[in-house]
């Protein structure tokens, strides 16, 4: 079905409850706000969640607006600059030809010294060279001129770029694979060389439902993301080549992020850690199980919220979920109670009076 406003409620609530997403995204275009939807977007997420937002706006129309919201849940502009809270997604036309809208929006943050996204819709065969070098040659060319009119407009102005990948299309179907092969590793190199934060994709599917498909594509790409660097990885829990979402799917990419955030950790190694007074201690006897530094360091072990690790029987016995069935169990817990407010009465009225205007005024415009 079409998602709606409240689709985007349980969306951002439920990426507000998950311990490893660090960042929301709304994560539906809601079909039942056809006037400023992008501006009711900003609504319901600074109403519904705490953490830091990547976000889109359709066009011009609704860009200050959303802009003004932010200022007013931090109380201020000179508090949003001082610790930006949002970063604006764009996604100018090409890597050469960059449209008018994409780059007023551009002007507009780095005038304000916003974070903001630049990436050009690259696409092989279609506006660059089928091949990835020539590709990402295009790909990095429009990153870099979106770079340096932010720079030009206001010195310093945050950019993060989007890995300077161009996107493949599947020559079969016509359809743009979410999940490839292709090596983003070269993008985020690019990124890095530049020493500039590195936007790019994980925990996404080209499946049309929640199969065996979605979780290899979605743990591949996680992984992939993880282990190449990535900073700003976004898109967990969209499917269909971003044209569906699964609130199911964000919940076991969830799991799949904390697995890999603690693969990802590294090693500390000193006496406490080496532990060899411990060793020395209880070595003989072969049991550690009661041994004081067990205690303080058991809660360091990595323990799942979702993946099952019991017997068949004890499994059985507990009503042999599957893990889809338990990601939908915590969805419903989330979303059972009633929200807790995010922001003061008068802040949360003071957004709802920005989007009504916006609403207003995009409706006597037409």
């Amino acid at each position: 079905r079409r998602a709606g406003l409240q689709d985007g409620v349980e969306g951002s609530r439920g990426a507000d409850a998950m311990p490893h997403i660090d960042f929301i995204m709304s994560m539906f275009l809601p079909s039942d706000a056809p006037v400023a939807a992008d501006v009711r977007q900003m609504e319901v997420m600074l109403t519904y969640s705490a953490k830091p937002i990547c976000f889109v706006t359709y066009g011009w129309k609704g860009t200050p607006e959303v802009i003004e919201m932010l200022e007013v849940a931090v109380e201020g502009a000179d508090q949003l600059r001082a610790r930006p809270t949002a970063i604006l997604y764009l996604n100018p036309t090409s890597g050469f030809r960059h449209n008018e809208e994409a780059l007023r929006k551009l002007m507009y943050v780095a005038e304000k010294h916003l974070p903001c996204v630049y990436w050009p819709e690259v696409g092989r065969g279609l506006t660059c060279p089928i091949t990835f070098a020539g590709g990402m040659a295009c790909s990095n060319a429009g990153h870099l001129a979106g770079l340096v009119i932010a720079q030009l407009v206001s010195e310093g102005a945050p950019v993060a770029l989007c890995t300077a990948v161009p996107f493949s299309i599947d020559m079969n179907t016509m359809v743009i694979p979410y999940v490839d092969p292709d090596c983003k590793a070269y993008g985020l190199e690019m990124s890095h060389y530049y020493n500039l934060p590195a936007f790019n994709w994980g925990g996404m599917s080209d499946s049309k439902l929640l199969d065996e498909q979605a979780i290899m594509e979605a743990t591949l790409s996680l992984f992939a993301a993880t282990l190449n660097g990535g900073n700003l990885i976004h898109d967990v829990g969209y499917m269909e080549s971003g044209l569906t979402g699964s609130l199911e799917l964000v919940v076991i990419c969830d799991e799949i992020i904390s697995w890999l955030k603690a693969s990802m950790k590294g090693l500390e190694i000193n006496e406490e850690t080496l532990a060899l007074d411990v060793i020395h201690e209880h070595a003989l006897s072969g049991d550690f199980l009661g041994a004081e530094h067990t205690v303080r360091h058991v809660r360091e072990v990595w323990q799942p919220r979702l993946v099952d690790r019991q017997n068949y029987t004890s499994w059985f016995e507990g009503g042999a979920t599957s893990m889809r069935e338990r990601a939908r169990a915590k969805i419903d817990e989330i979303l059972g109670p009633e929200p807790e407010r995010i922001l003061p009465p008068e802040i949360e009225q003071k957004i709802k009076d920005i989007a009504q205007r916006a609403i207003a005024a995009q409706t006597e415009k037409g």
